[in-house]
């Protein structure tokens, strides 16, 4: 899919866009999203200017703990970068049109890359909390496609080849940037279910056989609304927990944002070194 092939934005995300330019004005090839419990992992970043989603029209505040809701302008070391602070989630009551909002605004406002991050629970035996992950491919488990609703057709092809949805170029620069931080990333295929609930121990087992390393209730409508509007997704997925029946201790929301607070410096090492590379690889 080329640039020529998408289409203008649609009318109704250009309001979106507009609200943040009368505060932000500014560009970014680069877009971060951040998941449950890791809006520190880029702390001491120089903000350039936020917005609240309240204030973005069609983007309401997210209502789960350890997401805060603000689109952020951040510098990390001399390049600008989006960050999404926070998800909007279907299992919260949002139609899918504003859970694929954050997604479509990033490439709206000239986003390029996206990486996004997500808490996770760990399916296969050597991922633990604490590990970080590049995502390699999603198992969607979701119960339906993002791209399903005759909207969807106002922001691209939808009959979209999915072989390198999670780009390899920017999984390479992930890698690297892990090396370079001194930070070991390990590669997982993403389980996604719809959540809010935790999935049963025979959903992660059919997980498990189907080919799922992690299971998580977020990433696959976001990476598949940037991928349709040509921005090139990449993602890394923390560990903060061990799946339904895989370990003795049921999983929690609390268990979640702990351990993503442990995990946000190791992961914000990564993302700084990864902002440096992907600009050099991908903003020109």
């Amino acid at each position: 899919m080329t640039m020529d092939e998408i289409p203008p934005l649609p009318a109704s995300l250009q309001d979106a866009v507009q609200a943040v330019r009368r505060t932000l004005p500014e560009s970014a090839f680069l877009a971060l999203i951040l998941g449950s419990g890791l809006g520190d992992s880029l702390e001491g970043a120089r903000e350039v200017g936020s917005i609240r989603y309240r204030d973005i029209p069609g983007l309401p505040p997210p209502s789960v703990k350890g997401h805060e809701g603000r689109l952020l302008l951040l510098d990390i070391d001399g390049v600008r970068v989006w960050v999404l602070a926070g998800r909007v989630h279907g299992y919260e009551g949002h139609p899918l049109e504003t859970v694929l909002l954050p997604a479509r605004l990033a490439a709206g406002l000239g986003a390029k890359v996206l990486v996004s991050t997500n808490a996770v629970g760990g399916i296969r035996s050597d991922l633990e909390p604490g590990d970080l992950a590049v995502v390699t491919d999603h198992l969607n488990f979701m119960g339906f496609n993002p791209l399903s609703t005759a909207s969807a057709r106002d922001h691209g092809e939808v009959f979209l080849p999915l072989d390198e949805l999670y780009h390899p170029g920017v999984r390479q620069v992930l890698h690297a940037a892990g090396k370079a931080a001194g930070v070991p990333l390990k590669e997982a295929v993403y389980a996604a279910f719809p959540g809010p609930t935790y999935e049963t121990p025979a959903e992660i087992e059919m997980a498990r056989i189907s080919g799922g390393d992690v299971a998580g209730m977020s990433l696959v409508p976001e990476a598949l609304a940037a991928h349709q509007r040509g921005v090139r997704v990449g993602s890394i997925a923390c560990i903060t927990n061990r799946a339904a029946g895989t370990s003795s201790t049921p999983p929690s929301h609390s268990e979640v944002l702990a351990a993503g607070k442990k995990s946000a410096e190791a992961l914000g090492a990564v993302l700084k070194k990864a902002v440096t590379l992907l600009d050099r690889e991908f903003a020109r």
